[in-house]
């Protein structure tokens, strides 16, 4: 299905359509949902444990194990994010039954984006599931700080993050390589393609500065960069001897 399970169209369907508005958001859809891999630089949207879609907001750039990375966090608010459907999953009307079983989720979720390979390298969530206190029945609790009229009743804290020998061999085998002096890394860890391809830079570097030293040696060509340059070409000549 290209839509959270307890979301499907067949679930809406026999809700009488009444499942997302009991839900308090229409976000069911899988379609664009990122895995390990996201756009370190846009938001994106993340399926959180099968029981909601959140949007992430970017963050700041930051240094992460030596790693250039992008923020981002996903939050949920308990207030439009009903998931009594989920629970019960009776496939019937009484899934969307106002007040049945009031129980909300919340989430706050920070992750961590690698630019180049645009893998998530961390990731930290708080997941929590509230229960309206005045019971079966009762719907829109205040939300407000200071209400009792709900309370957290369960709780899951989830973490995951690149380990060091791994953010090591990343380190060396991309961030190394990057950049305009990148080359003079000629390969690193990662030898192979890349060593050759450096070693050729390389090469090409050398050659050019040959054939810059014997270009100004020659007059024609010092006759063709006097107009660039504003200058006598015997005083080119004097300062490459």
């Amino acid at each position: 299905t290209p839509y959270l399970t307890w979301r499907s169209d067949h679930r809406e369907d026999a809700t009488q359509g009444l499942q997302s508005a009991h839900a308090g958001n229409s976000d069911r859809s899988l379609s664009g949902t990122v895995g390990g891999l996201a756009s370190a630089t846009d938001p994106f949207n993340l399926n959180v444990a099968g029981y909601a879609i959140g949007t992430s907001t970017q963050g700041d750039k930051v240094t992460y194990k030596g790693i250039e990375m992008y923020e981002h966090s996903v939050v949920l608010d308990p207030s439009n994010t009903q998931i009594q459907g989920k629970l019960l999953g009776t496939g019937t009307f009484v899934d969307s039954l106002p007040g049945a079983l009031p129980v909300y989720l919340e989430a706050n979720i920070d992750l961590k984006v690698e630019p180049v390979s645009t893998a998530i390298m961390y990731g930290k969530a708080e997941v929590i599931f509230h229960l309206d206190t005045r019971g079966p029945g009762s719907i829109n609790p205040d939300w407000s700080e200071g209400s009792t009229e709900t309370m957290p009743v369960f709780e899951i804290h989830t973490f995951s993050e690149i380990d060091d020998d791994a953010a090591g061999n990343f380190t060396a085998a991309v961030t190394d390589n990057m950049g305009a002096w990148g080359w003079t890394n000629f390969g690193g860890d990662a030898g192979g393609a890349l060593a050759i391809l450096h070693t050729v830079i390389a090469a090409m570097y050398v050659i050019s500065i040959g054939l810059l030293g014997y270009g100004l040696s020659d007059q024609a060509a010092r006759e063709q960069i006097k107009g660039l340059l504003g200058r006598e070409p015997d005083d080119i000549s004097d300062e490459s001897e």
